[in-house]
């Protein structure tokens, strides 16, 4: 199958030639605006993108298409080929990801070679990019979260993440690998939730063939494999305490036995630990060694719940709608001012992966029906004002209160931007409160059970 080139230009003349050139060797997809690019785009599996700067019907519409182009897919090669070249354009389309800039009269050979090589870069800078995501969000709990891990990244120490069930807690130790001096040596995740020691010993230590049932060749374990790098022990709450001593012992000198082995190995791997789970609480059960803690937690990162940053979420929504639209093939649903203000208000105990999951349903809600009801859902046990006129004295003042109660702080939470710490100070309320109300709206509402 041919590789496929997305050239988007309102030049329908450099579109015909270009397809003249290139169409053995490519499946050329042209798009005449940005509409029709940014469809194509999540629509079909493309491979590169030709990409106009100036648009007649909009100057800057090019610079702006390269913005979405790089949201929806970060990877994907971009060559913008224009009759309006300069300094300062080259500079710019760089600078938000271009991969390579040229006049729209270059020879056309060299941009078919050009397109080729980066073509063949992609699967590289995929797997790079897979171990190196930031952690995403303006708010001061994210940008806190992004200045501690280039903090801890500098030195070789090990790292303990704490916080929530899907929090992000691995794109977190993804990034300290990514801006360490590791950085290009290996990045494995082993996760010691449901494994039995048996197991676990397995995957970290690695086993020599015949070891045990099932052990029909040699193999490396997940600390061998990550010499030089770095190995992320996920769930380290859930390690088996028989298991936690050897664990302890190879951190602490880098040397280790395959399970069933005779000679002794040794690797040079950084340790970054995660848990969702109270470690504190599980050395008083004597459940968790403390010896291990205090050498996981040498730098401590605690990652915030999403309803701690609730700024966020129109951000980390607009992401994850472009990457499902993207992944699906599929056309980018609306999101409304109104809907966006309700997700805002929501409890999202599931925090940024309930998130994802749920805009993956929404992209392919393309009838609008999944996002409709969640829109109103906030009001849907809502009465009209001349109906509490005939209900009893204090069923009515009751539901007045409710009803106020409920346009009060969302429209307070709408002027903060989900901002509970504001919020409370503007209102003149403790956050308990205003975690109450929200925490009450999920129940009332059902939302819970819908999200999940």
């Amino acid at each position: 199958m041919k590789p496929k080139i997305l050239i988007i230009d309102d030049n329908k003349m450099f579109i015909r030639d270009f397809t003249f050139c290139a169409e053995k060797q490519y499946e050329i997809i042209p798009a005449c605006t940005r509409v029709q690019g940014l469809s194509k785009m999540r629509m079909d599996d493309i491979d590169a993108v030709v990409l106009d700067l100036v648009f007649d019907v909009c100057p800057d519409e090019g610079l702006e298409m390269l913005n979405k182009i790089k949201q929806i897919d970060l990877d994907m090669p971009v060559i913008i080929a224009t009759d309006h070249a300069s300094h300062e354009s080259a500079v710019e389309a760089m600078k938000r990801g271009a991969v390579h800039y040229t006049s729209k009269a270059p020879n056309m050979m060299k941009l078919l070679t050009v397109i080729d090589t980066h073509i063949k870069m992609v699967p590289k800078l995929r797997q790079a990019h897979k171990h190196s995501v930031e952690f995403m969000g303006k708010s001061p709990a994210a940008q806190k979260v992004r200045e501690r891990v280039k903090q801890v990244a500098q030195s070789d120490l090990g790292v303990l993440i704490t916080g929530e069930s899907g929090t992000g807690k691995g794109l977190v130790a993804n990034a300290i690998h990514h801006f360490s001096r590791r950085a290009s040596n290996p990045f494995y995740e082993l996760n010691s939730s449901g494994l039995g020691g048996h197991l676990f010993e397995s995957d970290f230590f690695g086993h020599e063939q015949g070891a045990f049932t099932g052990a029909f060749r040699t193999t490396k374990g997940k600390f061998e494999l990550a010499n030089n790098g770095t190995l992320f022990l996920d769930e380290i709450g859930d390690l088996p305490l028989d298991t936690q001593a050897k664990v302890l012992k190879t951190i602490e000198n880098g040397k280790f036995y395959r399970v069933g082995g005779m000679h002794e190995l040794q690797s040079d791997v950084r340790i970054i630990a995660a848990t969702n789970r109270d470690l504190t609480r599980l050395m008083n059960e004597n459940t968790f060694r403390e010896d291990l803690y205090y050498r996981l937690k040498v730098a401590e990162i605690k990652v915030p719940p999403l309803r701690e940053r609730r700024e966020d979420i129109p951000m980390l929504a607009h992401h994850f709608l472009e990457r499902a639209c993207y992944e699906q093939k599929c056309e980018m649903p609306t999101i409304s001012q109104r809907q966006m203000d309700y997700w805002q208000s929501l409890p999202w105990k599931g925090n940024v992966r309930e998130l994802w999951h749920f805009m993956e349903r929404f992209a392919l809600n393309i009838d609008g029906s999944f996002g409709e009801a969640y829109e109103g859902a906030s009001s849907k046990n809502r009465t009209e004002y001349k109906d509490f006129l005939d209900a009893p004295y204090h069923e009515a003042l009751k539901n007045l209160q409710q009803d106020f109660k409920v346009a009060y702080f969302n429209n307070a939470l709408k002027k903060h931007n989900g901002n509970v710490t504001q919020t409370a100070r503007t209102c003149n309320v403790d956050k308990a409160t205003i975690y109450r109300f929200l925490n009450d709206q999920s129940n009332a509402d059902g939302t819970e059970q819908d999200v999940n």
